[in-house]
C-alpha cells in the first residue's frame, strides 16, 4: 500500500508511515470479549442455536442484496442447515435499514445497526455514527459468530483475524445479472484475488453451494484455519 501511495498517488516516500490498520486494533484486546451465552442474550439471540451472520455491503456494492439475505433465510427456514441456526443481519454504515425492513420481526432473525442513526451524515452517504461501543459489539459479534457470510467486504479480514469461517457470496440472489453488474466481478479484482489465494475463505456460486459450505463449517470450524491465519 505504501508503494501504491508513492507510485500512483505521488506521495513523498518519507511522508508515508506503515502503521497497520487502527480499526483492527480492538481484535488484539481479548478483554472486550464477553462470554458467548451472555452476548447472545444481549442481542436477543438463542444460545442453543448456531449464529450465522450476514454482513451487508454499502448500497453501491449490490443494490439487490436483500435477495441474497432472503435466500439464506429461506434455506434456514427449510431446515437445510445441519444444525439449528439463527441469522444476524449486520448492516454496513452506508446501508439504510429500510433495504432490509422485510426481515424485521422474522423468526430467528436479529438486526444489528452500527452506532446511532444520523441525519447529518446522510449527505455523505453514511447513515450511522459509530463509536467505541459499536466496535466492541462488532468484535463480540465476530468472536461468537459460527459462520460469517458476505459478498466481498473488508469484514472478511476481520472475521479471519478471529479465526471465524467465512463464506463469500458469488451469485446474485434470485437474479441473473451480466458480469459487470454482478457480484461475480468482485472476485476478479486484484486485491480480492490475494484473499482467495490464501484458501482461508470459500466462495459460494449457487444457493446449494452456500448451504453445503455453511454445513461444512458448522460440522468442523477448524477447516481452512491455516488459510485464515495466513490472511490475518
Amino acid at each position: 500500500m505504501k508503494d501504491d501511495a508513492v507510485e500512483l498517488l505521488d506521495y513523498d516516500e518519507k511522508g508515508v508511515k506503515i502503521c497497520g490498520i487502527p480499526q483492527f486494533d480492538i481484535y488484539a484486546d481479548s478483554s472486550v470479549i464477553i462470554p458467548k451465552d451472555e452476548f447472545l442474550r444481549t442481542i436477543g439471540a438463542d444460545p442453543s442455536k448456531k449464529l450465522l451472520t450476514y454482513a451487508t455491503g454499502g448500497g453501491a456494492l449490490y443494490k439487490e442484496e436483500a435477495e441474497i439475505v432472503e435466500v439464506i433465510y429461506e434455506a434456514m427456514m427449510e431446515g437445510r442447515f445441519s444444525k439449528p441456526c439463527q441469522l444476524l443481519i449486520r448492516l454496513h454504515p452506508r446501508r439504510s435499514i429500510e433495504d432490509f425492513a422485510k426481515f424485521e420481526g422474522k423468526k430467528d432473525v436479529i438486526m444489528q445497526t452500527p452506532g446511532k442513526a444520523s441525519k447529518t451524515f446522510e449527505k455523505s452517504g453514511y447513515f450511522w455514527i459509530s463509536d467505541m461501543m459499536d466496535s466492541i459489539t462488532l468484535a463480540n459479534t465476530l468472536a461468537h459468530t459460527d459462520v460469517l457470510i458476505n459478498v466481498a467486504s473488508t469484514i472478511t479480514l476481520e472475521a479471519c483475524i478471529l479465526n471465524k469461517p467465512v463464506v463469500n457470496i458469488g451469485f446474485d440472489g434470485r437474479s441473473q445479472r451480466e458480469y459487470f453488474s454482478s457480484v461475480r466481478r468482485y472476485f476478479d479484482y486484484v486485491h480480492y484475488r490475494n484473499i482467495l489465494k490464501t484458501g482461508g475463505v470459500r466462495v459460494a456460486l449457487t444457493k446449494d453451494e452456500l448451504v453445503q459450505i455453511v454445513n461444512t463449517y458448522l460440522e468442523d470450524n477448524s477447516i481452512d484455519a491455516e488459510g485464515r491465519k495466513e490472511m490475518a
